[in-house]
């Protein structure tokens, strides 16, 4: 008798398994549709780090562009008392995405572009996010040019920080964001420019916008979506099914974001008119094609070009 109750409880837990995995990876139509949350929970939560480069996708041809690190983290509530239970869900404090170590190349690897990212939200249920911080730095010839982009839910400007020598920084209120002059106005300011004569200089913007266009608010809206989808890992050897998600950056060419079932990002595609904006924008010696960010464990790291 207990060998039979063994072997049933054996059984159940055979078939559980099995109906675990083919729900998960098996009975699954490529493109299908997935909820958002589930994969958005999957990244916030994922346990590795991940070494992704950067390379300029021609037809076939990739060429290495830079490289930087993926780390997501999870930072445990501490300051709960109580005792250590084993199996107890423990208090999320906060979520952070992180690019460390990121780099572009330029021809010398004292010129390259440096840059990083730290993105934290908030606990459920909201997890909403509470802080945002890119900087830039980069060796120019008789300085080191630092530039930091700091943004806080709980103030309602952005803070543009301009190190090395100068030091400047200015605040730049969220609704002014949109406003091709008042950006114009923060840019001169950064640089040095007296308060009252940028005001002044950035009145000249209306000269280069149609007039059509000088009452149009800058749309910088970024939706997100409410589906992935399932799909296979583009330009791998093997058969590797993934999450898509297609986020709406820039209309009618979304940047396509491929998640691992863990979570772990995979591959990153840029639409061409945005990697186009990345090559103008950084002024460096970036080969033609589209801007893809490829893990490394998936895809052969390239060695850069000297």
């Amino acid at each position: 008798m207990q060998r039979f109750i063994f072997a049933l409880i054996a059984c159940f837990w055979v078939f559980m398994g099995w109906r675990l995995w083919q729900v998960e990876y098996g009975q699954i139509a490529l493109g299908e549709a997935v909820d958002i949350q589930i994969v958005w929970d999957k990244i916030l939560n994922a346990q590795d780090e991940a070494d992704m480069s950067i390379v300029a996708e021609d037809g076939t041809r990739a060429r290495p562009l830079g490289w930087f690190r993926w780390a997501p983290s999870v930072t445990i509530d501490d300051t709960i008392q109580g005792p250590d239970v084993e199996g107890m869900v423990s208090k999320v404090q906060d979520y952070s995405l992180d690019i460390e170590l990121g780099r572009l190349f330029a021809e010398e690897p004292k010129d390259d572009l440096n840059f990083t990212m730290h993105l934290s939200f908030g606990p459920l249920p909201e997890r909403a996010w509470s802080e945002l911080q890119f900087t830039l730095r980069r060796n120019l010839t008789d300085r080191r040019l630092e530039v930091t982009f700091d943004a806080r839910a709980t103030n309602k400007f952005l803070t543009v920080s301009l190190g090395g020598t100068d030091g400047n920084s200015v605040d730049i209120p969220y609704q002014d964001l949109r406003k091709p002059q008042k950006i114009t106005q923060a840019g001169l300011e950064l640089a040095g420019t007296p308060s009252a004569l940028a005001k002044v200089m950035s009145f000249s913007v209306n000269a280069v916008i149609p007039k059509e266009q000088r009452g149009k608010k800058l749309d910088f809206k970024f939706p997100m979506p409410q589906k992935a989808h399932h799909d296979l890992l583009p330009n791998v050897p093997k058969r590797v099914k993934v999450y898509r998600i297609d986020l709406p950056v820039v209309d009618d060419m979304p940047v396509k974001v491929y998640v691992s079932p863990l979570g772990e990002l995979l591959r990153v595609e840029l639409p061409k008119l945005l990697s186009q904006t990345v090559r103008d924008a950084t002024k460096l010696p970036m080969p033609p094609g589209q801007i893809v960010f490829l893990n490394d464990n998936y895809y052969r790291k390239l060695k850069r070009n000297r």
